[in-house]
């Protein structure tokens, strides 16, 4: 995806994307970390820093920070620092050896990339910057929701540092993108290995259904 080269609370009143209202999802901070991704085109990889963070913290009381998240995210093979990469090029991916700073363990990070809305997750959001041009194409992540005057907003933080921190995109606006992002820690144990026991009983249980089908024929 070519890319072009963060804030608190905000006026209106939250929403969910669908327009209904949200108890669990709000604009918690009053001041947001600003980062800005200079002359590259890596605004995915500093949305997707604000979401791993947030997730980790939401989901698992773990607090790996911004910064951690986004150098570990610039490390990886995939990254394209001058031709901009797509949310989807970092399903499943894995920021190893990553530190929770209230308790000091190590652990890996898994990244699960989905398509809209999912409630529990972060999410990030793909738009056009000029509206119907789809080479204008930018990332940023999304906050939170609100109504702005009647219309409901993706609330997002941007990346480029103090220039339009914290962007208002009309969540009916044409080309918007909307992805879920979730955040699995994998505990490292004494021994240096990742605890990754509900990755393996995920495949197991795949396993088993697979040959439940191919045996039994179709499962009611």
């Amino acid at each position: 995806m070519g890319e072009t080269s963060q804030g608190g609370d905000s006026e209106g009143q939250q929403e969910e994307p669908d327009g209904s209202q949200s108890t669990h999802r709000k604009l918690r901070r009053s001041t947001v970390q600003l980062l800005d991704q200079g002359l590259s085109e890596t605004c995915t990889v500093h949305a997707l820093s604000h979401a791993v963070s947030e997730h980790l913290a939401s989901a698992s009381n773990i607090q790996v920070s911004l910064e951690e998240c986004l150098g570990a995210l610039k490390q990886l093979e995939v990254v394209e620092v001058m031709g901009g990469n797509h949310v989807m090029d970092f399903q499943g991916v894995k920021l190893r050896n990553r530190t929770d700073q209230c308790t000091g363990a190590y652990g890996t990070v898994q990244i699960k990339v989905g398509t809209g809305f999912k409630k529990g997750c972060q999410h990030v959001l793909v738009y056009d910057l000029v509206e119907g041009n789809p080479s204008t194409k930018h990332c940023a992540f999304v906050k939170g929701w609100l109504w702005i005057n009647g219309t409901p907003m993706h609330s997002c933080i941007n990346s480029w540092g103090p220039k339009d921190p914290e962007p208002k995109v009309n969540i009916k606006k044409p080309g918007n993108m909307l992805y879920s992002i979730e955040a699995t820690w994998l505990p490292i144990d004494e021994k240096g290995e990742v605890d990754n026991r509900s990755e393996v009983l995920q495949k197991v249980s795949v396993q088993i259904l697979i040959l439940t089908v191919t045996f039994f024929g179709k499962v009611v």
